[in-house]
Order: structure tokens, then C-alpha cells, then sequence
């Protein structure tokens, strides 16, 4: 089956809008994540090490040092510069019209798999004992886990709707595979008898 110029012109079109619409959340994705960033008592960024963002050592700090200290602000401030940069290769190549948009097409989609798969395994897993209250996580710091609102709730949602678009858009895939086999067979390829 060859592919018309209507398709490529669509196939275009979507990439297009899809890289637009990516730039544009990873962009939301550095802004609130660097806003609720955790700072050092003399105001230098105080980045968390691994082991901080995936909650592995649980330490009570101020609410004002630290707004998010589940990993979830870092997961989109760091998923944010990753597509950022991913985003900024695939519009490089769009306008040098090499052959390296294959290449950063595919390290778009990589990159992006990546960032989504480790923000549902981060804010998916720590939803559950997830408190946007200070006072009750700093009275059990064992059985909760303290995130500012807008940083767990954003990739939340964020998460859910790129999961729902992916969803969506393997099930239109699969229609359209199987609208091609019936336009196929009724030209007399595949379903003929």
C-alpha cells in the first residue's frame, strides 16, 4: 500500500501539531517545576540527588525550603528540560531538512516514553499518600508524603491526558489499519472470494 499525498500531508500536519503542543506543555512543565524547586537555606538551587526524588530518604524539612519533597516538582522540572531539548532537535531538523529528522523524530518519541513512563512510576506511585498539608506530613513523615498542590496535580493530570492521547490514537491506528484492509478488499486484494 503506498501513501498518497493527502496522507503525508496529514501525517505532516499531525507531527507538527503534536511537537508544537509538547514544546508547549514542557515549557509549563520547566515553569512550575522550577517555581516550587526546593532552595537552601542561603537561596542556592538545592537540587535533589536520586535518592531524594524517588522518596527513598524520608526527611521532614520547612515547607518553604522544600514545597515538594516527593520528587514530583524535580520529575517536571527535569522531564520539562528533556522534552525541551528533544522538542528544540525535532524543530532544528524540521528546518535544516536533513536526513537527522528521522533521527530526532525518533529520539522525540524515545525521550518522550521515557519521561512518561518515569513521571506515572513517580506521581501515579506516590498519589496515594500524597498531602498538600504540611502540618499533617511533618506529624508522620513515615505514612505520608508532602508535594505543594500544583506540582503533584499538574503532572497528574498532565500524565493522564498524554495517556489518554496515546490510547486514543493506538484504537484510531487499529481503525484505520482496518479501514485500509476493507478499502483494500474491496478492491479486490484481500477480501475477495
Amino acid at each position: 500500500m503506498e501513501m498518497t499525498n493527502e496522507n503525508k500531508t496529514f501525517l505532516d500536519r499531525f507531527e507538527k501539531c503534536y511537537s508544537t503542543m509538547n514544546f508547549i506543555w514542557s515549557i509549563i512543565m520547566l515553569a512550575i517545576g522550577g517555581s516550587y524547586m526546593s532552595t537552601a537555606k542561603d537561596g542556592s538551587d538545592d537540587m535533589p540527588i536520586m535518592g531524594e526524588a524517588l522518596n527513598m530518604n524520608i526527611t521532614t524539612t520547612s515547607e518553604e525550603s522544600d514545597p515538594c519533597p516527593n520528587g514530583a516538582a524535580y520529575y517536571i522540572y527535569v522531564g520539562g528540560i528533556i522534552i525541551v531539548l528533544s522538542s528544540l532537535l525535532n524543530i532544528g531538523s524540521k528546518i535544516a531538512k536533513y536526513c537527522a529528522t528521522m533521527i530526532a523524530s525518533v529520539i522525540m518519541v524515545i525521550t518522550d516514553i521515557v519521561v512518561l513512563f518515569w513521571g506515572t512510576g513517580l506521581v501515579f506511585g506516590a498519589w496515594s499518600t500524597w498531602t498538600d498539608n504540611y502540618s499533617k506530613y511533618a506529624a508522620d513523615p513515615a505514612n505520608y508524603n508532602y508535594c505543594a498542590y500544583a506540582p503533584m496535580v499538574f503532572p497528574f493530570v498532565y500524565l493522564v491526558i498524554k495517556w489518554f492521547f496515546i490510547s486514543s490514537m493506538a484504537v484510531l491506528g487499529c481503525c484505520a489499519c482496518c479501514a485500509c484492509l476493507v478499502a483494500g478488499g474491496a478492491e479486490g486484494s484481500i477480501l475477495k472470494r
